[in-house]
């Protein structure tokens, strides 16, 4: 791949973006199911409920950890055999979490898939950026978006119809064989278009835009690339990011163990009906990008009015759970449906904060040649979160009643908006400053 002024054809460029788009998206197929089946690995004896607690948590955290390594290799290295090795060690750990094997062995596997997955977000995010034609770059990060919400819901589906046959086994060979797929569509079009793709450094931007200069001195009055995140109030970003990751992965990991202990769905039935959730999320996109243009463009002020509406949905959920208490019985079938889409809305809330502050923010640091580093980094302390609200949601979906759990979710939104609130504040400073359109 070659730097110069020309930018990568349109006709390579969508090319590029389609593969991007499938491996994301069908790569959660390969990460969700093992939500789908961990009730039923449980009923069948093979993992304790300690032993799927760390499963969850152990693939976060490696998801976590692996998104701040590769955030920063996805700007040095080829993002195209990132991807490939990714799609790979996703393939071999979800083929051998089928073996009869000791717990402890299945949160190693489990942990691998995490670390492998996280080289597919940052290199995708670097081809968005960097190798997509301009006129489709802005498109493509939206359309990105709507991975997590099909992907989510590709995997209800598809785990669902594979536990119908009975045997937990089904859900993950069932994502290695759509994963295998997508790596051969991903290699057929890296090798079509590869004479084709141009590389747009920020350094040659700026050059043909006449601003390098400006822009070096700016980004040496900041005080280097480390200062530029703390004027960008990225310190006070931790906190709800860790919050975002509980609502956006954590929480929605355990909503199959909800409906099944709480309303007496079975497996199969919990697996279909979670897929409710990332279907309403789809409109996370469109409400992002409407809110976006009312709060002109400020994507930290946005994401904090985002985030403060959570509680209107929450306080749903709160009800439902406390009805079903007062009566000292199992919610009915109808409880669990209200209950599924009040949480698909904070779902749609959280995909639409996931866009402003993971797809968006990070573009405003292409220009300091950031831009996956940041998406990377931001991506870490989300994952972060759910590593740490997976494993604690394991225990409390066991131990504590359903309206206490959800008290503790509003409890963390009204925190993360705390931090929101003056995070904002360091966010508008800093666009102004750097003259952001």
């Amino acid at each position: 791949m070659e730097a110069s002024r020309k930018q990568t054809p349109m006709s390579s460029s969508i090319l590029l973006f389609v593969a991007s788009w499938l491996v994301y998206t069908c790569a959660y197929v390969a990460r969700g199911n093992f939500s789908f089946a961990r009730s039923s690995m449980i009923d069948a004896g093979t993992i304790g409920v300690g032993i799927a607690g760390l499963i969850s948590a152990a693939y976060f955290i490696c998801y976590a950890l692996g998104q701040t390594v590769n955030g920063v290799l996805a700007d040095r290295c080829s993002p195209f055999v990132m991807v490939f090795i990714g799609l790979g060690a996703v393939v071999i750990s979800n083929l051998a979490m089928t073996l009869a094997l000791p717990g402890y062995i299945y949160v190693l596997l489990w942990g691998i898939n995490g670390y492998a997955q996280s080289m597919l977000w940052s290199p995708v995010f670097f081809i968005t950026s960097n190798i997509l034609n301009e006129k489709l770059k802005y498109r493509a990060i939206a359309l990105l978006t709507l991975c997590v919400p099909i992907g989510k819901i590709s995997c209800g589906l598809l785990s669902g119809l594979a536990l119908g046959r009975g045997k937990w086994q089904g859900a993950f060979y069932m994502a290695a064989l759509v994963v295998l797929g997508v790596a051969l569509l991903w290699v057929t079009a890296s090798l079509i278009s590869k004479k084709s793709v141009v590389v747009r450094l920020p350094e040659q931007n700026e050059k043909e835009s006449g601003k390098a200069k400006d822009k070096e001195n700016s980004s040496k009055n900041s005080g280097g690339k480390l200062a530029l995140l703390v004027s960008g109030g990225m310190l006070m970003l931790i906190a709800p990011m860790i919050v975002h990751g509980l609502f956006y992965n954590g929480v929605v990991e355990v909503i199959p163990s909800i409906l099944t202990s709480e309303y007496g769905l079975g497996a199969s039935a919990a697996a279909v009906l979670d897929t409710v959730i990332p279907f309403v999320g789809i409109g996370g996109v469109f409400l992002a990008n409407l809110l976006y243009k009312a709060f002109r463009k400020n994507e930290v002020r946005c994401a904090f009015f985002i985030m403060l509406i959570n509680l209107l949905p929450l306080g749903i959920m709160l009800a439902i759970a406390l009805a079903s208490n007062a009566r000292q019985s199992s919610g009915t079938y109808a409880e669990a449906v209200i209950f599924v889409i009040a949480y698909g809305l904070v779902y749609v809330l959280q995909l639409a904060f996931n866009y402003m502050i993971v797809s968006l923010m990070p573009m405003r640091y292409a220009g300091f040649a950031m831009a996956a580093t940041v998406s990377g980094l931001v991506n870490a302390i989300n994952y972060g979160g759910s590593a740490i609200s997976t494993y604690g949601m394991s225990y409390a979906v066991e131990s504590l009643p359903l309206h206490v759990t959800v008290v503790i979710w509003m409890a963390c939104v009204v925190l993360a908006c705390a931090f929101l609130y003056f995070a904002q504040r360091k966010w508008t400073s800093f666009s102004a400053e750097h003259k952001f359109d």
